[in-house]
């Protein structure tokens, strides 16, 4: 276990700040979509740990279909 999952462990829970989507294409029922997430931003400020994390979605053909980059909290 990598040390930013033992400290959301130790912490008891994360809070979710903001998320945001872009779509550029429909997905449909049955599509098998794949995720791919990289750490955009990780600082402490006042006692919290603030994680930026940066997805994107391809269907089956490595098309992008979607991006969305969300914000959590976890206390320190």
């Amino acid at each position: 276990m990598d040390l930013f999952s033992k400290e959301i462990l130790a912490a008891g829970g994360v809070v979710h700040t903001s998320q945001e989507a872009e779509f550029f294409s429909p997905v449909m029922p049955g599509q098998r979509i794949t995720a791919s997430a990289r750490l955009a931003g990780n600082s402490v400020r006042r006692g919290s740990r603030f994680v930026s994390v940066f997805t994107e979605f391809r269907n089956e053909s490595n098309e992008m279909v979607a991006t969305a980059s969300s914000t959590i909290v976890v206390p320190v």
